[in-house]
């Protein structure tokens, strides 16, 4: 019998509902599974004691976790992964245990996984070949290597021998870099007695934006071993923030959803269920809706059009001198008034586009198209959402890119529509911009063999003049520098650029928390993220007071916000700020000093502060870039 461990809450009892019920599905020897929490209602644990078979035992054990008094946050894991510290002593009865993570499907048997020989190692796990490449978490400590703690085969007779739980939990206390929930401590406690393990056996989905080459030189295997590991995968492992069962639009969620629905009919099961049909109704019904838009209103940048079906009725434009207002095709030209500051003429200009601008750009585009295409296939994550939109327009099935070079089924409500096709098929492969083309030519060598099966056509929807051959089709032309509304918060360009805190980094007080007391304190400390970008920021500038900058700073550093810089208001209290009115003045003055573009959530704070510096502006709550003089 396989002896497996998962380890949840009240929060992420779905997904590991889910990953049994694949388990289940696709085992074939006897597992006794063991659901540990510090806490889970009685009609919880129901569900998941519905799940057992024949050859499926479900234990519910309820331990305490030896961290919960640890101060210490994780944007999307919860402090119960700390549990897996105290796993030698709850399961003291046995000698090894599978740990698996929730956030997984299990599409394979485990038997070749438990059987795994220790030989006086605490663990057997994954390299994190991400985690290695980006983010050096093996440099931290000096090691050659770092695994991924989702999935571990654990020696728990020796963990027990060697005290290695009391190791972790003081490691943890001790933790310098909190990167992690308990990921850091378990490298720099059960580091190097480590076997490492085939990649098969924890294939985590960030690893698919590589090529296949460097996949195998990472892990140091064949490349045919490699293509056969991410086709047919044993544990697919669903990390980082984004997840299939909290967003529908996930390139996994297909997957993930034919297993949810294999649940047992619950009360439970039914409202998720019904969640995640709104989501695509939803889904469709915005589609729709900005199609429909399209047809009588275009607004880009300070530019309206309005149309009747697409007919041009009536349009304003505004230029540096004039603006020009057309109706039925007669032109009225009127001077403007300019408010300029002493400053030099701006430098600064930046080709933004929003998901408005995308839609509508596809549309005009569209006869750009061969007929004979058969399906769509989108580059993740940022070529999904034209690839979409494209097979929405044109009525096809699409794919992400490792969906179809997987042979993934896709699948639309409750019924199999189709395989992904054998051969001879007209293949549209969607990215939204190629600049250098570098991410097109690695899509291109990861479709090097299905090419010779399949008629693929490559399109972008914005290219520079540079790139542009790497395409057969393109939209538009569009110059560096540019921006776009789906993907300016996680771009390494963010290391130029000024960000505000409230209403960007993080959730806006509510005017009963900002009481500048208080209640405005227990908000600092306890705001709720909102953007949090992957990369390290210029400059944040925020018009909160400087008194504040103790828990300010102990938020950034909570919730995982690497940046250079941090100015606040030095002013005495919420009064006089208010007094002063000078918060996009405030703003305003540190970025004329640095930064390519500032991210603001007010809108009216954002046209002042671009007006002002005569530099870009964008606002995120509206979506608009502001890039020119105050009209």
């Amino acid at each position: 019998m396989i002896d497996i461990c998962f380890i949840t809450d009240e929060n992420y009892v779905l997904p590991t509902l889910v990953a049994i019920k694949s388990l289940i599905t696709n085992n074939k020897h006897e597992v006794c599974i063991s659901i540990v929490a510090s806490e889970l209602s009685e009609e919880l644990q129901q569900l998941f004691r519905q799940l057992a078979t024949e050859n499926c035992k479900i234990n519910i054990v309820i331990a305490e976790n030896p961290c919960a008094n640890i101060d210490t946050k994780h944007i999307y894991v919860s402090k119960a992964a700390m549990l897996k510290f105290a796993l030698p002593h709850i399961f003291s009865d046995l000698d090894k245990i599978l740990y698996i993570d929730g956030d997984v499907l299990i599409l394979d048997d485990l038997y070749e996984l438990w059987k795994t020989d220790l030989d006086g190692n605490y663990i057997a796990a994954v390299a994190d070949m991400a985690g290695m490449i980006e983010e050096k978490h093996h440099e931290k400590y000096g090691f050659e290597k770092y695994f991924n703690s989702g999935v571990m085969l654990l020696n728990l007779k020796n963990m027990r021998k060697d005290n290695c739980s009391e190791k972790l939990i003081e490691n943890k206390i001790n933790d310098v870099f909190k990167c992690f929930m308990d990921q850091d401590a378990l490298n720099e406690t059960l580091y190097p007695k480590v076997i490492w393990l085939h990649p098969k056996f924890n294939m985590m989905w960030p690893n698919l934006k590589y090529s296949m080459e460097k996949i195998a030189q990472f892990y140091e295997l064949d490349i045919d071993d490699i293509k056969y590991c991410y086709q047919n995968p044993i544990i697919l492992h669903l990390t980082n923030r984004l997840k299939p069962w909290k967003d529908v639009s996930h390139p996994n969620f297909d997957l993930w959803y034919s297993y949810f629905k294999l649940l047992p009919k619950s009360k439970f099961r039914k409202n998720h269920k019904n969640f995640y049909i709104n989501q695509m109704k939803n889904n469709i019904k915005d589609n729709i809706k900005k199609f429909l838009k399209s047809l009588f209103y275009e607004r880009k940048d300070k530019n309206k059009k309005y149309r009747f079906l697409g007919i041009p009725l009536f349009s304003t434009q505004k230029t540096e001198d004039h603006k020009i207002i057309s109706f039925l095709g007669i032109k009225i030209s009127k001077k403007r008034k300019k408010i300029r500051y002493n400053l030099p003429k701006k430098e600064y200009s930046i080709n933004f586009k929003t998901y408005s601008d995308l839609s509508n750009d596809i549309t005009k585009n569209l006869y750009k198209i061969p007929d004979n295409i058969d399906l769509i296939v989108g580059i993740p994550r940022s070529g999904m959402i034209p690839a979409y939109m494209i097979a929405f327009l044109k009525n096809l099935p699409v794919y992400s890119l490792p969906e179809f070079v997987n042979g993934i089924m896709q699948r639309d409500g409750e019924r199999i529509i189709k395989n992904a096709p054998e051969k001879n098929a007209n293949v549209l492969v969607v990215d939204d911009t190629c600049s250098t083309g570098h991410a097109m030519q690695k899509a291109k060598e990861r479709l090097k063999e299905i090419a010779k099966k399949h008629n693929l056509t490559y399109m972008c929807i914005y290219a520079t003049p540079e790139a542009k051959t790497m395409v057969d089709i393109y939209a538009e032309i569009l110059k560096q520098p540019r921006m776009f509304q789906w993907n300016y918060l996680n771009h390494n360009y963010v290391e130029e650029c000024c960000f505000d805190i409230n209403g960007v980094l993080c959730y806006d007080p509510t005017p009963e928390e900002n009481d500048d007391g208080e209640k405005y304190i227990n908000f600092l400390i306890n705001a709720r993220p909102l953007y949090i970008p992957k990369y390290k920021i210029g400059a944040i500038v925020t018009s909160r007071l400087e008194k504040y900058r103790t828990y300010t700073e102990k938020w950034l550093k909570d919730n995982g916000v690497k940046y250079n810089k941090l100015y606040m208001l030095d002013l005495p209290d919420k009064e006089t700020r208010q007094r002063l009115n000078i918060h996009a003045k405030f703003k305003a003055e540190i970025y004329k000093q640095f930064g390519m573009c500032f991210y603001e959530s007010d809108d009216s704070q954002a046209e002042e502060i671009a007006l002002i510096t005569h530099k870009p502006v964008i606002c995120t709550t509206s979506g608009m870039l502001y890039d020119d003089y105050k009209q």
